[in-house]
């Protein structure tokens, strides 16, 4: 969803992280996330969500890793 709010738009986007396989998986996930071609303007970032570390990698970049 994306809100007018005057001269900038606040969007927010949910990332679902699905096992397609077979077998169970207990691993590490990890979820690399970044706005292609660093759109002017553009800013990025994460809501503290428990279990999950959100660590910016660049100015429209973020990695965030949960443990297995």
């Amino acid at each position: 969803d994306c809100f007018d709010v005057g001269p900038d738009y606040w969007c927010s986007f949910t990332i679902r992280v699905e096992n397609t396989g077979t077998v169970p998986y207990w691993g590490q996930v990890s979820v690399n996330d970044h706005l292609p071609a660093n759109p002017p303007g553009a800013t990025m970032s994460f809501w503290p969500v428990p279990q999950w570390n959100c660590v910016p990698t660049g100015p429209t970049a973020y990695n965030c890793t949960t443990g297995p």
